[in-house]
């Protein structure tokens, strides 16, 4: 089931279930353009994530990083990277998302298997994240396991969990034996750009619906307007306001689809300083109203 309106909290970390604690993985196809804002922003999670580009061509962004993949190619992100996905053509851009925990591959608290090939990757700073490739045969292999797993995901069938972990298991080799990390230099800190977007994602997200002035965010990452902004739109693509824009709008749809709130107080709600403007800008984003989208998802 795709996920079409990613729930972060302040601190830009999605909240979204993945899977239950007795079985933590979820898997399931994303269609671009089924997403409110025709792409999914910036977001980071606990879990590892594979991804298996399906139809059409997608950019990934990993922290400072940018990975164009056609249909076939796929991407591995490690646990607490800020990440994003756009679609580079207009048609239909899909890809399967396989995010679990990683304590599912750990054996348990302790063991030899979390202390020595679980944990070292998954702290390291030395791997963000990396394209799998159909011409390099360890990664064909990963692509091909994660085809299985997403079939065994909706099959259901007898013992489908128990496969869906010997898969994971042997997805994991995979990867341990062909990347290698230098334990002695790992550290388990982000760049200090990863944690200074962190501030500004959770300060945004804590005032998203009063005035939010540069000045304000700027200080909360002791920087000036201009570093702020500068590093601002180096890692995430598009400038403070744009976000801001784009994070007030996505945060409207609930109130468009679950309550009976008027278009102007839901302006007002999200941080628009009127109705006109937020219609403006909802149109400019989505190609459609407020209205319009509501009469299209309204759920109450």
């Amino acid at each position: 089931m795709q996920i079409y309106n990613i729930k972060i909290d302040e601190n830009k970390k999605e909240t979204t279930n993945h899977g239950v604690y007795e079985f933590p993985i979820q898997i399931y196809e994303t269609f671009l353009e089924k997403n409110v804002l025709g792409f999914v922003n910036w977001h980071w999670h606990e879990e590892v994530q594979f991804c298996l580009v399906t139809n059409g061509r997608v950019d990934f962004y990993v922290s400072e990083n940018k990975y164009t993949l056609d249909k076939g190619q796929g991407i591995f992100i490690n646990s607490g990277y800020l990440h994003m996905a756009k679609p580079l053509e207009k048609e239909s851009n899909s890809y399967i998302c396989i995010d679990f925990n990683t304590k599912f591959i750990s054996s348990f608290q302790g063991s030899i298997i979390k202390q020595k090939y679980v944990d070292p990757y998954i702290q390291s700073n030395q791997i963000s994240s990396f394209v799998l490739k159909n011409d390099v045969n360890w990664q064909d292999s990963i692509l091909d396991k994660i085809r299985k797993l997403n079939r065994l995901y909706y099959e259901k069938n007898d013992l489908y969990e128990f496969d869906i972990y010997i898969t994971l298991i042997s997805m994991w080799r995979d990867i341990i034996s062909n990347i290698k990390i230098n334990k002695e230099k790992n550290e388990v800190v982000k760049s200090s750009d990863e944690n200074r977007l962190k501030v500004i994602f959770s300060y945004i997200h804590e005032n998203y619906m009063n005035k939010i002035n540069l000045e304000d965010i700027a200080n909360t990452i002791h920087l000036n307007k201009s570093e702020c902004c500068h590093l601002f739109k180096r890692n995430v693509k598009c400038t403070i306001f744009e976000y801001i824009q784009d994070y007030r709008i996505n945060k409207s749809i609930d109130f468009l689809k679950n309550t009976n709130m008027s278009i102007s107080e839901i302006a007002y709600e999200n941080g628009f300083c009127t109705s006109s403007y937020y219609c403006e800008i909802f149109k400019k984003k989505t190609n459609m109203t407020p209205k319009e989208y509501r009469n299209l998802n309204k759920k109450v």
